[in-house]
């Protein structure tokens, strides 16, 4: 798993820790909401060109599997 992976992963299971304390949850979740917010901010920014890069990753995949008709 790569860092930020165990990085999330650890302070998901900080915040279901209900023997740690409240504070630590709470910190452990307000780095988390950061986070979701950054990784939002970010895929906002780029979703055009995400977008172009999945449909050309698709359309090399997929073999074109259609007949042209005449008519």
């Amino acid at each position: 798993m790569n860092k930020l992976g165990s990085h999330v992963t650890n302070l998901m299971l900080t915040i279901r820790d209900t023997e740690e304390k409240p504070f630590v949850r709470e910190l452990a979740l307000e780095e988390l909401k950061k986070l979701n917010n950054d990784i939002s901010s970010f895929i906002f920014e780029w979703i055009d060109e995400i977008e172009e890069l999945t449909s050309a990753f698709r359309s090399q995949r997929e073999p074109n599997n259609q007949m042209e008709l005449e008519l």
